[in-house]
């Protein structure tokens, strides 16, 4: 799901807020870059969500819990996504 951590609903930084099975409640990811700024993802913002989420369930696996931060690439742009809350 889309989440605009910190900024009212419209223009700034995305984010994702993850509801994963083995966590309790759920958890929002700030991205460090705008996406709004790309021009691939105004015309497929699903991309950007679809990575990020693969990216967090990589992490997840790997380590068994739910990471502080996690990086992946779309649009031809590396992205970092840091825990706001949870």
């Amino acid at each position: 799901m889309e989440s605009f951590p910190g900024n009212a609903r419209g223009k700034g930084p995305r984010g994702i807020s993850i509801n994963h099975p083995q966590i309790n409640g759920i958890l929002v990811y700030r991205f460090d870059i705008n996406p709004h700024n790309i021009s691939a993802y105004n015309k497929n913002p699903t991309q950007l969500y679809e990575k990020a989420a693969l990216a967090f369930a990589e992490v997840f696996s790997k380590n068994g819990c739910a990471p502080e931060d996690f990086c992946f690439k779309t649009y031809g742009e590396n992205f970092q996504a840091a825990l706001q809350s949870s």
